[in-house]
């Protein structure tokens, strides 16, 4: 049995998987000890020929799931995995030298435990990835609530004990996972150590509202509402204000109107302010109002195909567990 199986779900990466696998590559732990399984959802670049070129410098299997979503993806990388933890890792995402030697401290002091961390931000990122990350994630550590996909490590046996990813999932996979797993009494613990660099981070405003059409797609699925209840509400508040906004405009009422825009920036205006880090600039907070404002508006207008998606994987779920 190795120690490690580091799981990376492809698509599209031509442009980060050479680097994610190098820095796999300069890992300070013996490779004979690591494998490497790429599952490749579909890719039509040059993704499958960058991986598979990797083969002699490194423990690598790369398989094909053309027709999986995520969540799915690191399932079946964690099923043709040996070894005794599993690292689950973005294809967009390169990790420091000793990565697996801070995660295999924490894992075999506390094997009953999910460990990871937020991601640092390269370089090439984008102001609204810097704003949002300096306000929502830079620091988190101990205890939290969730831990990206994109680094997360855990024992191979816990990581089946709690079921897996949601196979049904194309995004959300990772916060359903640790809602799970924390309603089951496992702690989902956070060290700066072991953040890696995300590549991928939002590089403009529209990337920065094309992830988030993605994420808040499956904002709602089958471990309830807990792990995204404040996302869930936010979209919820800012879509009747917009059915207001819209109402009020139709019978020509501006005052209601002016209500109503005054409405949706006004949980904007409390989450830039209410649990700042003192560590945040002022002088960015005119740009992370609007983020908050976009982030809201986006989510509210995906939130319609996320409740359907719902409740379509409750529907299938049904039905396959009465074929069962």
């Amino acid at each position: 049995m190795r120690d490690w199986s580091i799981i990376i779900p492809t698509r599209n990466e031509e442009a980060h998987i050479g680097l994610c696998l190098t820095s796999i590559r300069d890992l300070e732990w013996e490779q004979e000890a690591v494998e490497v399984i790429v599952v490749d959802n579909g890719s039509v670049d040059r993704t499958l020929a960058i991986a598979n070129s990797y083969s002699q410098l490194l423990n690598i299997r790369v398989i094909s799931m053309p027709q999986g979503r995520v969540g799915g993806l690191r399932n079946a990388g964690a099923r043709l995995a040996s070894g005794k933890f599993l690292a689950f890792l973005d294809a967009d995402c390169v990790v420091e030298p000793l990565w697996l030697q801070h995660a295999d401290g924490v894992l075999r002091k506390r094997p009953f435990a999910i460990t990871g961390s937020n991601y640092v931000l390269p370089l090439t990122a984008g102001w609204p990835a810097r704003i949002w990350h300096a306000r929502f994630q830079s620091g988190r550590t101990g205890e939290v609530s969730y831990l990206p996909g994109g680094n997360l490590l855990i024992s191979r046996p816990l990581f089946w004990e709690l079921g897996g990813f949601d196979p049904c999932l194309s995004s959300n996979e990772d916060s359903q996972f640790c809602t799970r797993a924390r309603a089951a009494g496992i702690p989902v613990i956070a060290f700066p150590e072991l953040a890696v660099t995300h590549l991928g981070a939002e590089k403009s405003l529209a990337h920065f509202v094309r992830r988030q059409i993605w994420h808040g797609s499956n904002v709602v699925n089958r471990a309830g509402l807990k792990g995204n209840a404040r996302a869930i509400a936010l979209a919820t508040y800012t879509l009747f204000c917009f059915l207001f906004i819209c109402a009020s405009a139709l019978i020509l009422q501006p005052a209601f109107t002016f209500a109503g825009l005054l409405a949706i920036i006004f949980p904007a205006v409390s989450l830039a302010f209410f649990g700042c880090p003192r560590t945040f600039c002022f002088e960015n907070m005119p740009r992370l109002i609007f983020l908050l404002v976009t982030y809201g508006m986006v989510r509210a207008s995906v939130l319609p195909v996320a409740l359907f998606r719902a409740v379509r994987s409750t529907s299938m779920a049904a039905i396959s567990g009465m074929e069962d």
